[in-house]
């Protein structure tokens, strides 16, 4: 399994690629999900972010932040919403045309009758409200080396290694002015989660991608939907910290538009059909349905009073919260609506690399 990783301000960053999972892994994880159907490729791939710093490091317990992008979470989130972390609501598409039952029944060789109790609460394009996984881990040091190893079954008690952080909504957000800066990438990774052709209907994608910079990194987990002559779905999420900070800004984006409306509205766009496949150029064009930014601190004994006060003023996750940012200004426009934003900002994203710059800003 090819993996890299890079240590860097009491931070690890940690990243593994695997090929397609096979037959038998499929079918395993497939009867684990409790789902008649998952994505034609998904991969053991894994991203994790970890922070060493929640603790004195003379201790022999010390607990630590970590934020990990993987498969089979992210298909528990599109497959059993109720279970996820984010309180985004995505409508799940059922187009008769794009989908065919018989199909399923060929593909999983489940008993007919459980496959049509089934797909109908299903969402078949696998979209997914998974934001990564952020939990609170305990590390607990080797008394005989200092080194940190990880707590499991064979060392204590487990029952606390998978507490979820919880992200509180903020109004601050992502510096994307300093990502624009040519800092020197001391580590940068792209790793797919899994993919699907949608029986020939279009096409569905997971990714991840990290930045590392001396003073900043940046993360951006994005699912691509394309259902031919029907939909485009973007949902991203981003992640962005500074080194030394409290604070991991995340900001959650959901842009979406028929493909009849997005022809009415650009039939520039319809006359290439090569840009349907490139969610960096087509989310500019894109409605946003939602947007918000949420921050997790990662010493909560740190937070001053004022500000939990503050923030727990903010209005609930429910109403769309659109940052419209114009191109060539420093000003951002802060809107607070339960409208769809008409927004057609130019972001860094679609920037070209340069010898110091990764493929992605925003």
């Amino acid at each position: 399994m090819p993996t890299s990783s890079l240590s860097h301000k009491n931070w690890q960053f940690q990243s593994s690629t695997t090929p397609i999972l096979s037959s038998h892994q499929l079918d395993e994880l497939t009867s684990k999900l409790n789902s008649s159907s998952i994505p034609e490729m998904v991969f053991n791939s894994k991203l994790e972010m970890r922070f060493f710093g929640c603790g004195d490091e003379q201790q022999q317990q010390q607990e630590d932040v970590c934020v990990s992008f993987e498969a089979p979470h992210a298909l528990q989130h599109a497959l059993k919403p109720v279970l996820a972390e984010s309180q985004s609501k995505i409508t799940p598409l059922k187009v008769h045309f794009a989908w065919d039952k018989s199909m399923i029944h060929d593909r999983i060789m489940n008993e007919k009758k459980e496959i049509e109790e089934r797909v109908d609460d299903m969402d078949w394009t696998f979209s997914t409200c998974y934001k990564g996984t952020c939990v609170k881990e305990t590390q607990k040091r080797d008394e005989d080396t200092g080194e940190q190893r990880d707590i499991n079954e064979n060392t204590v008690d487990t029952t606390h290694l998978k507490n979820m952080r919880v992200f509180r909504e903020t109004k601050r957000g992502i510096d994307y002015e300093r990502l624009t800066q040519k800092d020197e990438i001391l580590f940068y990774d792209d790793v797919i989660l899994f993919e699907d052709e949608l029986h020939d209907a279009g096409m569905c994608i997971l990714s991840v991608k990290v930045r590392v910079m001396q003073e900043t990194f940046f993360c951006l987990l994005r699912y691509f939907l394309r259902v031919d002559n029907v939909v485009l779905r973007i949902l991203d999420t981003r992640y962005y910290h500074v080194f030394g900070s409290n604070e991991i800004i995340r900001e959650y984006s959901h842009r979406e538009n028929t493909i009849d409306e997005l022809g009415r509205k650009n039939p520039i766009l319809m006359r290439d059909p090569k840009l349907l496949d490139m969610p960096d150029k087509l989310q500019g064009f894109l409605d946003v349905k939602e947007k918000y930014n949420e921050v997790l601190y990662l010493d909560e004994s740190l937070i001053p009073e004022e500000k939990l006060k503050e923030e727990a003023k903010l209005p609930k996750i429910g109403v769309v919260r659109v940052t419209s940012r114009h191109h060539g200004s420093d000003q951002a426009q802060q809107q607070e609506s339960t409208s769809v934003s008409r927004s057609r900002s130019i972001n860094a994203e679609t920037t070209m690399p340069t010898a110091t710059r990764a493929p992605f800003a925003k």
